[in-house]
């Protein structure tokens, strides 16, 4: 029976981790690894994971001493990990019941590497609902897709400015992590403090090692939007931060392209370039 790992890191979520939590506890997929990284919460979100850490014996708790980054943190998790597919869970969004159930049997079946879903937007303050349809968000004209032949150079073409690149809506198999590691160790010292961008960076390193691509469309992903979350930029000092932090995930993936022997084929599509 397949292993599923689950990685959460969380900073500061002590008002979504419960709904969060509830989420995992509820999937009807039990085989489940949670892996909690907490990247030094001053707001009593380490506590709830302490607790959730007693209550359940799948439970893997991560502690950073100090703030470092969703990447770094991501990267730590991926140290421990033990499942045959790894999927991803930001700590203010959650999971339907049968989200790791049916994205499994799914990426499964197709023997796929890489299975990406659909995500539903939404703020709880009004409690609207809004679905957003992955693949139609940018240039792309079908949302349906099953990739087993040239899976980087589609990825590159079809989703460089395309909301896709985040992680979060990806399953992927143990297999292609083993791959990515020692790439992703090479850069782990550049990426501290990168908090916008990325899903970027490992979005493009696990399609380079991939050798089919998929998606899928039915199990949800919930994505919250609220004021404090990261992508969010109203203030001056939080957009210059950012946009640091954004230049910083396109200088490892410019690295990144290089190394591989790719970057005078792929430079001119990078979110950065011009198409």
């Amino acid at each position: 029976m397949n292993k599923v790992s689950v990685i959460i890191p969380v900073y500061n979520s002590v008002e979504y981790l419960p709904e969060c939590i509830d989420s995992l506890k509820n999937q009807t997929y039990k085989n489940i690894e949670l892996i909690f990284v907490d990247d030094a919460s001053t707001d009593g979100s380490e506590k709830i994971l302490e607790q959730v850490k007693n209550e359940l014996p799948n439970v893997k708790l991560i502690k950073h001493k100090e703030n470092k980054c969703a990447f770094v943190s991501r990267y730590d998790a991926f140290k421990v990990c033990t499942g045959d597919f790894i999927t991803f869970l930001d700590s203010d969004d959650f999971f339907a019941n049968d989200y790791i159930e049916k994205s499994l049997n799914e990426i499964v079946s197709q023997n796929a590497d890489i299975l990406f879903n659909d995500y539903l937007e939404f703020r709880k303050d009004d409690n609207r609902f809004n679905r957003v349809a992955l693949f139609n968000l940018s240039k792309r004209k079908e949302s349906n897709f099953n990739v087993d032949k040239n899976c980087f150079d589609f990825f590159m073409n079809s989703f460089s400015k395309d909301k896709s690149l985040i992680i979060w809506i990806k399953m992927i198999n143990r297999s292609i992590l083993d791959k990515i590691m020692n790439d992703i160790s090479e850069f782990i010292e550049q990426a501290d403090g990168i908090s916008f961008g990325e899903d970027y960076i490992y979005s493009t390193i696990f399609s380079f090692y991939s050798n089919k691509l998929i998606s899928f469309h039915g199990p949800l992903y919930f994505y919250r939007k609220h004021e404090s979350q990261s992508t969010n930029m109203k203030t001056k000092e939080k957009f210059l931060k950012q946009l640091n932090s954004f230049f910083k995930s396109q200088e490892i993936l410019k690295n990144f392209l290089i190394k591989k022997g790719v970057y005078d084929k792929y430079h001119n599509i990078l979110i950065i370039g011009k198409r």
